[in-house]
């Protein structure tokens, strides 16, 4: 008897996801560059050739060169690691500013999205509050209130992500809780932490990481936005926003010190952008045919 090879689901949706996500080359693109980045966020101290703090005194204000590719700022820094530091500091910030926001918000909207009621109402009255104020103001007014160093920045843009993702939740677990599976677990005893975490969550992961890959992005605009008002990381370290802060005062000088900074914030947040919208139109259904 012949043997009938079984594919497994999981196996063939991955797939099938990929062979769509390939077929996106913008897409593709964008996450080569933020590989790029997170191999520059990681290995850092190996891939920089000074330290953030390196400063030549010989060479304040020098153009680019075989020793600093970037030239260095008016203390000597040396450009090119400083952007390379700058990316750690940004993707730090990024990445844990969302993962909080995820960790906090999501558990609140799917409750608020379940049982609905008076704890719904709560909630979004709450959610509506915090989303009246922009994302920057919301996070540049907790920064300043706890105080500027970067755990505190990175604290305070993952509190001002929380109420984007509180919404989301809450919508997918009022679409979510309707589906038929829910009634079948509830008639078979599973309780309500079981529904949510087991049965609804996993069904809600490919809007969330769609929605994270969106936020990211925010989240390091956020973090140079909150460095250059000296909120965010403070000297020796550095940050892209930090760079930007310095350079405002040499752009007739050596505008150099913007462009390098600047380009490199502009590239990773359009990355990520454009990674966002390419995971969504392959994990979306109503936008795959």
């Amino acid at each position: 008897m012949n043997a009938v090879a079984v594919v497994n689901p999981r196996a063939r949706r991955r797939r099938l996801l990929r062979k769509r996500f390939l077929r996106r080359p913008v897409a593709v693109g964008g996450l080569v560059v933020v590989l790029g980045f997170v191999v520059l966020a990681i290995f850092a101290p190996w891939i920089a050739p000074h330290s953030s703090g390196f400063t030549d005194f010989e060479h304040t204000l020098a153009h680019s060169s075989r020793t600093y590719p970037f030239g260095t700022d008016e203390l000597g820094h040396d450009e090119f690691s400083r952007v390379i530091w700058g990316a750690r500091a940004s993707m730090q910030v990024g990445v844990l500013a969302t993962f909080l926001a995820m960790f906090v918000a999501v558990p609140i909207g799917m409750i608020a999205g379940y049982y609905r009621g008076w704890i719904d109402t709560a909630i979004s009255r709450a959610t509506d509050v915090l989303l009246s104020f922009p994302f920057v103001i919301l996070a540049v007014g907790l920064a300043a209130i706890l105080g500027p160093s970067l755990t505190n920045a990175t604290i305070a843009l993952g509190v001002a992500a929380m109420p984007g993702f509180i919404r989301i939740a809450r919508g997918e677990m009022l679409a979510l809780r309707e589906e038929d599976y829910v009634p079948a677990a509830i008639a078979n005893g599973a309780t309500d932490r079981t529904i949510i975490f087991r049965h609804i969550l996993p069904n809600m992961t490919s809007t969330l990481l769609v929605q994270a890959t969106l936020t990211i992005p925010g989240a390091i605009v956020g973090e140079a936005v909150l460095s250059f008002l000296g909120l965010g990381v403070q000297p020796p370290e550095t940050s892209w926003g930090t760079m930007l802060q310095t350079a405002q005062d040499y752009l007739s000088q050596a505008p150099r010190l913007a462009v390098y900074p600047g380009i490199a914030l502009v590239l990773i947040v359009l990355a990520f952008n454009v990674l966002g919208d390419g995971l969504r139109d392959i994990l979306d259904p109503r936008t795959t045919r």
